[in-house]
């Protein structure tokens, strides 16, 4: 079973990897790799947000569009922000 702590060590994998290759000049990879940093922290939203649910839909990319605007976006909007 995957873990939050796994997806979020995951996603600083390739957020490191994407400042890498854009230092190098790989604007194309550095997207590629900033786009699965983003993805593997909405799965770690998701799992804390609704921790019970059955999220294997969000396997996917649009399944994960899906789930983060249903389940994580009425979760942000109850969750009061403080300055």
């Amino acid at each position: 079973m995957i873990t939050i702590e796994m997806l979020l060590d995951k996603s600083d994998r390739a957020l490191a990897s994407a400042q890498l290759l854009f230092s190098a000049g790989d604007y194309e990879g550095a997207c590629n790799r900033a786009y699965y940093a983003m993805f593997d922290a909405a799965k770690a939203a998701l799992i804390h947000a609704q921790p019970d649910d059955d999220l294997s839909v969000a396997k996917t990319h649009n399944g994960l569009i899906v789930n983060t605007e249903v389940n994580l976006t009425p979760f942000t909007l109850k969750t009061p922000i403080e300055n």
